[in-house]
């Protein structure tokens, strides 16, 4: 079992898409926190210019005819927010948030793929295990058959014995035949999940750390739960992405600046050459938007309201998911218990019979 799940969580398509996903989330951090960072850019440009004009004049007052200009410029600007009234800060917060909800998701996913490995690893051993009891069934019922036979031959049982045991023989046929396509199916989902096929697999293992009462269940799962954890997370970054909405009323101030300069040519050389260099700062306050920025402060609150609703309801699903796996387990064991009492008992019975047919009972 422990090389079936290492096996499905290296190579397992859930998981390794669940994991890319975390990992382009993680690159969200990175873009909020670009916004603390100053800009760098260059500009180069080059033009050409021709003019063909009227020649006026005579030698040396001479003007106009063909005039051909070449330019070329660059300028390298920085920027840098001084202030964003937190939008920045909040980003960074919800990012934060997100990415730590993402790694929830990624944890559950790896819950859930490994429990199928656990399940489908049990259905295998189980259904080998059915399939060989119904084959060992069917070998008996296939004497008992041969036996009734003889017996119809000398007069022992009556034709209806015969059919009797010919029922029975074409019942276990049939549950064979089931057992055999149950087997296939549990393979096949064992294939699926953990990347081969199962093979001889070793005695199911017992699993450690398993809460052996309903509370401790509970308390684990309320605490450690994957889903409940991921949606306090989501909780924080709507919280923080109503902040950040709220932060649009507020200025912004940036800071410039750029150097660059240009030349000049035409066919007989330099024309001429300039530099320049300018500094500033910008300052930006929002006086009219259109109803844009409260419409998404109205939005962002309905989402952090969402989120605060999932997290209640991941709650209840918790409770359900502990309620009925408790539940479960009890009923497992005591079917367990009941069944090895009736194998018990059969098997009593079968050595009466035995013993009856001895003495010609």
């Amino acid at each position: 079992l422990q090389e079936a799940l290492a096996l499905a969580y290296r190579t397992n398509p859930s998981l390794l898409a669940q994991r890319a996903n975390q990992r382009a989330l993680d690159e969200s951090i990175v873009q909020a926190r670009a916004g603390l960072r100053p800009t760098l850019d260059v500009t180069v440009s080059g033009s050409y210019s021709r003019t063909d004009s009227p020649v006026l004049g005579t030698p040396p007052f001479q003007s106009g005819g063909l005039v051909e200009t070449d330019s070329a410029s660059a300028t390298i600007g920085v920027g840098q927010n001084l202030w964003t009234g937190g939008r920045i800060g909040h980003a960074i917060t919800a990012a934060d948030a997100q990415i730590l909800a993402g790694r929830e998701n990624l944890r559950d996913t790896e819950q859930s793929v490994l429990a199928l490995v656990i399940q489908s690893y049990a259905d295998v051993i189980r259904d080998t295990e059915i399939l060989s009891i119904r084959e060992a069934n069917l070998g008996v019922l296939r004497r008992q058959l041969d036996e009734a036979s003889a017996r119809f031959e000398v007069g022992e049982i009556t034709r209806t014995d015969v059919a009797q045991s010919e029922a029975r023989l074409a019942q276990s046929e049939a549950d064979l035949a089931n057992a055999r396509a149950q087997l296939s199916v549990s393979r096949a989902a064992y294939a699926a999940v953990v990347g081969q096929s199962p093979g001889d697999l070793a005695p199911m293992p017992t699993l450690p750390g398993v809460p052996t009462d309903f509370d401790s269940a509970l308390d684990v799962a309320l605490i450690d739960n994957p889903g409940i954890r991921a949606a306090g997370y989501s909780l924080d970054a709507a919280e923080a992405n109503v902040a950040a909405a709220k932060a649009e009323y507020l200025p912004s101030l940036r800071a410039t600046a750029t150097y660059g300069g240009s030349s000049e040519f035409d066919r007989l050389g330099d024309i001429g050459d300039n530099t320049r260099l300018t500094a500033g700062a910008t300052l930006s306050v929002p006086l009219f938007t259109g109803g844009l920025n409260s419409s998404r402060v109205a939005q962002a609150l309905e989402r952090s309201n969402a989120a605060q609703i999932a997290v209640e309801g991941e709650r209840r699903n918790t409770l359900q998911s502990v309620s009925s796996a408790y539940a479960q387990s009890i009923s497992a064991r005591a079917t367990l218990q009941a069944g090895q009492e009736t194998v018990r008992a059969a098997t009593v019975a079968a050595e009466g019979v035995r013993q009856e047919a001895q003495v010609g009972l």
